[in-house]
């Protein structure tokens, strides 16, 4: 796009300043769009939640996600466990901690269909 088009219409906008009324307040004092809680549960089996990020600290991070990961395990707990298993067995993490965990979480608060379900998984 020439400059003269780009001029009228872009504009700096502040992080602090809602340009779309979809986004909602982020952990930096800004707006940004919100995450699914599906995203969210994909996020933390990739990333994890040591050391927290540079706008939430690892605490505060980790109870987010458990809490996300508590209702969804609720809400759909064969679909929890399958999406552990993919992260896991596609080597889609730098580590496999969160998927462990998640299995783990899965196993003691599943249940017992999502239990047999994820014992399937793991066999």
């Amino acid at each position: 796009m020439s400059d003269y088009l780009t001029r009228h219409v872009t504009r700096d906008i502040p992080q602090t300043e809602k340009e779309n009324p979809l986004q909602i307040a982020n952990s930096a004092g800004g707006f940004s769009f919100e995450v699914d809680k599906w995203k969210r549960l994909e996020r933390f089996l990739i990333l994890g939640s040591e050391g927290g990020t540079y706008y939430i600290g690892e605490k505060d991070l980790t109870k987010e996600n458990l809490d996300n990961l508590r209702n969804l395990t609720q809400e759909d707990g064969k679909e929890v466990v399958a999406l552990a298993a993919n992260v896991s067995t596609f080597g889609r993490s730098y580590k496999n901690n969160a998927a462990i965990f998640v299995l783990a979480f899965v196993m003691t608060h599943g249940s017992d269909e999502v239990k047999s379900f994820a014992r399937g998984m793991v066999d």
